[in-house]
């Protein structure tokens, strides 16, 4: 009875953060991020090409034909697109990550250590760290799948059939078109729990023939699974040209970034180190408790008697770190590092949940989490994400003051470093053609610039100017002036030198058409 009332209130607990955590997003009416807004901007251009005939729309941007990844996220924009506006469409895509990720890792936690399902809790914190916070939407979706992957092919390894690889193969789809890097990581995982079951099974003393046969043949078919999806990697990769590879960290840097728990760190280092760090602590105190008891229980001459079903994520971790040290950041589609520290603390999150300690260390350690997690969690939504979506609604809301399938050119005056693609959020609901939009002009999105049909797109007289680009198709016959000219940030930089020539074009072409009360916003509309 006693053990009952304990397991119900570990589930009490744990729903009640899933909830509060949920809760969370309702306190501002985005949820500003660097690359939200254009993934809010470019689903609502799909859905109203979905919905509409050709047009200034359709002339200007186009669908990505390639079986890419990075479509999970835009599938359920646009699907809710055609019900609730941009804003809402962004909380109930966020909404259903949070639930996700933590349902996801508790369902995995509950096939490798069922008695240590207090710790699933450790899943908050680390579900809302920094790449989820820049908008990285779809590698932050790919989670939910991969501990999905890995927790039913555990719970069905002994017992799997052609109906349970259909699932297993629905699972790796999903993965891939939300991340290619995980989807590959997820194939890498799920056959290091071919090889720890194999082990477990010889150490158990049962035939070494026939384990290796069935070790073979289950890595044989979860290669056949996973296959078409490996084959779509590798032709992504050959078609598309990444970002030129130019920086990489020091490895002091990288050291220092594993110490601080770089990828819960968002907005102040100096300030949430201090926080994040503490969750490494933790970790470690677990699996050192873990491994004791496990070293004291076990008899010193079958050491891999020591072995457990969730030491299948050691092998993986340590490829993510030797590729952490060795993979330029700017390598692919850029910031690899912080994927790959974040990916290393999913696994280490995972290993260190499914370690067996005592139910009093159990209790302590959850309620070191939930303390940390709440001051993160509080430090992120009233001191940062607040005074983000006073912008984020300044801008969205400027963009009633431009009429549908205007040319907009925005010009970024903000000193935020996370405010480069704000002026997306003028496309939330919107059609228009915002000049700027770095997913359009990348080979990894749905959207692209459609630079066969688009019109030459002017400003004045000008094709381009300095210190300010757009794309624009010269070749074609139809001209068309850029109808707005929209400001975000201190339009008093407006003066500086190196905008003398927008300056210049602003004063002759344009007039000012619109300001915001607090002037962060300001329009120029085309004489």
């Amino acid at each position: 009875m006693e053990l009952f009332r304990n397991l119900k209130t570990e589930k009490s607990v744990f729903y009640s953060l899933l909830l509060i955590n949920i809760a969370a997003v309702f306190f501002t009416k985005f949820y500003p991020s660097m690359d939200g807004p254009a993934h809010l901007y470019n689903a609502n251009l799909l859905a109203y090409m979905l919905q509409n005939n050709r047009d200034l729309i359709h002339s200007c941007f186009t669908l990505n034909t390639s079986l890419i990844p990075n479509w999970t996220s835009y599938l359920v924009l646009v699907f809710l697109k055609f019900f609730m506006p941009g804003w809402l469409c962004e909380k109930m895509l966020i909404i259903v990550y949070i639930t996700g990720i933590a349902l996801s890792f508790r369902y995995l936690l509950r096939q490798l250590c069922p008695s240590n399902l207090a710790l699933s809790i450790l899943i908050f914190p680390f579900a809302s760290g920094v790449l989820f916070h820049l908008g990285f939407y779809n590698y932050s979706l790919s989670f939910i799948f991969f501990y999905l992957v890995l927790g039913y092919y555990v719970k069905n390894a002994g017992s799997m059939t052609a109906k349970k690889y259909g699932m297993l193969f629905l699972l790796l789809v999903l993965t891939y078109f939300s991340a290619m890097l995980t989807f590959l990581f997820t194939g890498i995982v799920t056959g290091c729990i071919i090889i720890i079951l194999a082990i477990k099974a010889l150490n158990n003393g049962e035939p070494f023939r026939p384990v290796m046969r069935k070790a073979f043949v289950n890595m044989a078919l979860l290669l056949a699974v996973s296959l078409p999806c490996l084959i779509l990697s590798i032709l992504f990769i050959r078609s598309t040209t990444f970002f030129e590879v130019e920086q990489s960290y020091p490895t002091g840097e990288l050291v220092k970034w594993i110490n601080d728990v770089r990828c819960l760190i968002v907005y102040d280092y100096k300030d949430e180190e201090k926080i994040t760090g503490q969750f490494l602590h933790i970790l470690i105190a677990v699996i050192a408790i873990g491994l004791f008891i496990r070293i004291s229980r076990s008899e010193k001459s079958k050491p891999l008697a020591r072995l457990q079903t969730g030491d299948f994520l050691v092998m993986p971790m340590l490829l993510v770190l030797i590729l952490l040290f060795t993979t330029p950041n700017d390598s692919s589609a850029g910031m690899m590092s912080d994927r790959y520290i974040l990916l290393f603390y999913m696994l280490f999150i995972a290993w260190g949940a499914a370690q067996e300690v005592p139910r009093k260390a159990n209790v302590f350690f959850s309620c070191c989490i939930i303390l940390l997690h709440f001051c993160l969690l509080y430090k992120y939504q009233f001191v940062h994400l607040k005074a983000l979506d006073k912008d984020a609604v300044t801008i969205y809301d400027a963009s009633y003051q431009i009429p549908e399938k205007s040319i907009v050119l925005p010009v970024n005056l903000s000193e935020n470093w996370l405010q480069p693609h704000f002026s997306n959020y003028m496309g939330a609901d919107r059609p228009m053609v915002i000049l700027e939009n770095y997913e359009a002009s990348v080979g990894w999105f749905p959207v692209k610039w459609n630079t066969g049909r688009m019109p030459h797109i002017r400003l004045g007289p000008y094709d381009q100017l300095a210190g300010v680009s757009w794309p624009s198709n010269p070749a074609s016959q139809e001209v068309r002036q850029v109808d707005y000219i929209c400001l975000t940030g201190n339009a008093d930089k407006l003066q500086d030198p190196e905008r003398k020539e927008l300056k210049a074009v602003i004063d002759s072409f344009f007039v000012p058409h619109y300001t915001s009360p607090d002037r962060f916003v300001t329009l120029y509309k085309a004489r």
